[in-house]
């Protein structure tokens, strides 16, 4: 065997060794991008979530209030009905 053959053959070597680091570095990357996918969905939906919760906070707050407030109009009106 030559040495341009034996440097084809070790040349051919590296690059199989290569292409086959490359597909395992790939398949990392998959399963890492999967993840990373899993993690954001979670995290967009614990966010929905906050935001549900805080729009029933809101709501609830503004219920009260608008009761207040119409219990505060109520003793009004019957207040200037007692003096007129």
């Amino acid at each position: 065997m030559t040495e341009f053959e034996a440097a084809t053959l070790a040349f051919r070597e590296a690059t199989i060794a290569y292409q086959n680091a490359s597909l395992h570095i790939a398949t990392w990357q998959t399963a890492l991008s999967a993840l990373t996918l899993l993690v954001l969905s979670g995290l967009v939906l614990y966010g929905f979530r906050l935001m549900r919760l805080g729009t029933e906070q809101r709501r609830e707050e503004a219920n009260q209030h608008h009761t207040e407030t119409m219990r505060a109009l109520e003793i009004l009106i019957e207040r200037t009905a007692q003096r007129g």
